[in-house]
């Protein structure tokens, strides 16, 4: 299975969980309720042993920081930080810490439709173009 599919699919099951959870009885569930649930599918996403559904889970943590910013993904932004240093490759090393810089600087980001709604090749590939430009226009300052 390639990459892209594993991760279709890991958004699929993401979406499923957080509808059927949403909908089995809890009628009333409030958004809050419902970014819980999707931050539970998410850490168990970037605990995964497949790469392709960790770095989905890393684009993920970073959507999740720009569509509710108010949400506390503390503990995700804990996890990305840290996976940024000890992880397997140094290509998830890389990705782990473009997710960790969205979540720490939002605005950067904000209202880029290809952060916040395309794929994770494009989400990446975005961010770290945007950060390559902020860090080095900031360096210079």
């Amino acid at each position: 299975m390639n990459i892209r599919t594993t991760c279709s699919l890991l958004a699929a099951v993401f979406l499923f969980t957080a509808s059927a959870n949403a909908g089995s009885g809890k009628q009333n569930s409030t958004v809050e309720q419902k970014i819980e649930i999707y931050k539970a599918n998410i850490m168990a996403g970037l605990h995964s042993d497949n790469d392709g559904v960790v770095q989905a889970s890393m684009s993920l943590v970073a959507k999740l920081q720009l569509r509710y910013p108010h949400a506390d993904i503390s503990e995700l932004k804990d996890e990305l930080d840290a996976m940024a240093v000890d992880l397997r490759s140094p290509s998830l090393r890389y990705k782990a810490f473009i997710a960790s810089m969205v979540c720490t600087q939002p605005s950067w980001f904000d209202n880029d439709p290809a952060i916040v709604y395309e794929d994770q090749e494009q989400f990446f590939s975005t961010a770290s173009e945007k950060l390559r430009l902020k860090l080095i226009s900031k360096a210079g300052q």
